[in-house]
């Protein structure tokens, strides 16, 4: 299966449709989704597959409560939607392997 990746263009974000078709149909919590599309917007507005963000950033862009933000991180990395490395994160484009336990 070939995976296309969301890009920048003019200022938007054009996400495929499969991706946006799985994301649809994974079971997330609404935090999940936020900081989920968080992630996705933060990476390729730059037109990059990742990118550094601290739990505040987060924050900030969500309005979540820093508290509630690890344990929702945690939870999309366990179903891999997302990955991080210390705090670099990016998304799994492979939406076949989301839910899946990592």
């Amino acid at each position: 299966m070939k995976y296309l990746i969301p890009y920048e263009k003019n200022g938007n974000i054009y996400i495929p449709n499969d991706l946006i078709d799985s994301l649809i149909k994974i079971n997330i919590t609404g935090q999940g989704y936020q900081i989920f599309n968080y992630i996705l917007f933060a990476t390729y507005r730059q037109n990059k597959p990742e990118t550094t963000l601290t739990l505040k950033d987060i924050s900030e862009g969500t309005g979540i409560n820093v508290k509630n933000i690890n344990r929702t991180i945690n939870k999309l990395l366990n179903m891999n939607m997302i990955s991080k490395t210390n705090n670099v994160y990016s998304i799994n484009i492979h939406h076949n392997e989301w839910g899946k336990d990592g």
